[in-house]
């Protein structure tokens, strides 16, 4: 193939999509007719019979037809929960030149965490963030699936035994009362 021809055949294409593209959606709708059958019914072809009678049909005439009176209203939902009151930050904070630094924070009661972070400050350069992750009420693992967590957890790796500001950050919402 000479690169005339692929140039002619990449032109092609590209006039070619660029006529599907930007043609209005009805230049590709096919013209339908309701066309009645010998038993009286009706059903929708391209083409009737020419003894049989038919009628025209455009997408306009259907989606007129097809949007009917407004219905009656349904009854009124239950009440919905009342949501939250506030967010709130909760804050442990330890300095440690320990080998391995294990940090949590509550929410304080009636508040559920949704949130959270661990984060070290100073001459960290060999201190590594192991977990940062929810627990559960007593701050020791995760919660269980589907079960709200209510504090969040830090462990870091600090192998240089350098000082470091150590902390655990935590969202807690306040719920209102149902």
């Amino acid at each position: 193939m000479t690169a005339n021809r692929t140039k002619s055949y990449v032109l092609l294409l590209l006039v070619f999509t660029a006529a599907v593209v930007f043609s209005p959606i009805e230049a590709w709708a096919v013209r339908q007719r309701v066309c009645v059958n010998a038993d009286g019914s009706l059903v929708v072809k391209r083409r009737c019979r020419a003894n049989r009678g038919q009628v025209e049909m455009s997408l306009e005439m259907v989606s007129e037809q097809a949007v009917g009176p407004q219905g009656e209203p349904g009854p009124a939902g239950p009440q919905g929960h009342p949501g939250l009151l506030q967010v709130v930050t909760r804050k442990a904070q330890v300095y440690s030149t320990s080998g391995t630094v294990d940090l949590h924070k509550l929410c304080e009661p009636g508040e559920v965490a949704v949130g959270g972070g661990a984060i070290a400050f100073g001459s960290i350069s060999n201190i590594s963030l192991v977990a940062s992750a929810p627990t559960n009420e007593f701050g020791l693992g995760s919660a269980s699936d589907g079960e709200p967590s209510y504090g969040w957890r830090g462990f870091w790796r600090n192998p240089s035994g350098v000082n470091g500001n150590f902390n655990v950050l935590v969202l807690c919402a306040v719920l209102a009362a149902e």
